[in-house]
């Protein structure tokens, strides 16, 4: 079925859809609006994704500031205060997250992940527990993955690109499974209260080598392989933020063990405790989008068009014309 009999396409937020989320008829779930509650409740409002202007933009840097433009749109939907967390970690369309942008987004995070570190070290001997050789290793892989599968796509020879992309793809399952299980043991032993900045550093290393290694089974056209591992990240990310907020509960109840921890470190949890909640409603809104694109047959290189070629720094709406309500 032609896109255009599924899909309604616009660039501007309607006052119904402001209203609807002021008013908490409607709900913001990372790059998706969903009726929030009524016999509708869970239904796709629309999904939103950057134009290709904007995705040009992030995979040659990713800024700190939000174009003026953009920031328009972003405070008409709720989401001002949380775009420039998407914007160093997770796009708010799955498929504007391209290999070009992850890639610029590890190197920012590799960046301040060795100064963090570096700081770090001179002043505590508490991280013996951090193997920094293997760290190094695992990020070596995962450039190399990354600049693998972005060889891929633009190869010609498609047996070539297969054979790349599920190579890249097995390189990333490994990546995924060392930075989970670090986050799990981080978590469990409450190193974040420690070490903030470090823990959500991995928090976006993670999530990055997740959303590369289902945009290979994307691109390997295993949309199946793509939607379970989809739904994994999103249930992964959900357990963590659970574990990453519950001792911050215990300090609502108990104000003295807040009040012992540094101010920087309490500002550091807070904004690590928001950071990770809109990773999980953004691999919500993933899982999604390719729940949609499964259940419609989409082609994935029809639907990545889709603003493409639109020149100015935004969002593009992509509103279903058909109630569609995802499973998970």
């Amino acid at each position: 079925m032609a896109l255009e009999n599924l899909l309604t396409v616009t660039f501007e937020v309607s006052k119904d859809i402001s209203k609807g989320l002021i008013n908490g008829e409607l709900i913001r779930r990372g790059g998706v609006i969903q009726v929030a509650k009524g016999p509708e409740s869970g239904n796709i409002i629309m999904w939103l994704k950057e134009s290709g202007l904007l995705q040009e933009s992030l995979s040659k840097s990713a800024p700190d500031t939000i174009p003026p433009q953009l920031a328009a749109q972003l405070s008409q939907i709720q989401t001002l205060t949380s775009a420039v967390l998407g914007i160093q970690v997770l796009n708010l369309g799955f498929t504007a997250m391209g290999f070009a942008i992850i890639n610029q987004k590890l190197k920012r995070i590799d960046k301040k992940l060795d100064l963090i570190l570096d700081a770090l070290i001179q002043i505590s001997a508490e991280l013996q527990w951090l193997d920094r050789r293997m760290d190094h290793q695992i990020m070596a892989k995962l450039f190399a993955a990354i600049q693998n599968a972005q060889r891929a796509r633009m190869a010609t020879d498609s047996d070539l690109a297969k054979a790349d992309l599920a190579e890249a793809r097995r390189i990333l399952t490994e990546s995924t499974t060392h930075y989970k299980i670090l986050l799990q043991d981080c978590l469990v032993s409450k190193r974040h209260l420690q070490f903030p900045v470090l823990i959500g550093s991995y928090f976006q290393l993670y999530s990055l080598a997740e959303v590369a290694k289902i945009q290979c089974s994307i691109w390997l056209d295993e949309l199946e392989s793509a939607f379970e591992d989809s739904v994994e990240f999103k249930d992964q990310i959900n357990s963590f933020r659970e574990e990453y907020i519950a001792p911050m509960k215990k300090f609502d109840e108990n104000i003295r063990d807040l009040i012992r921890l540094d101010r920087d470190i309490r500002k550091k949890l807070e904004e690590g405790k928001n950071m990770i909640i809109e990773l999980v409603g953004r691999a919500e809104g993933y899982v999604s989008e390719i729940e949609f694109i499964s259940e419609k047959k989409i082609p994935i290189k029809e639907w990545e068009k889709i603003g493409k070629d639109v020149n100015e720094p935004i969002l593009v709406l992509i509103e279903p014309k058909n109630p569609f309500k995802p499973k998970n």
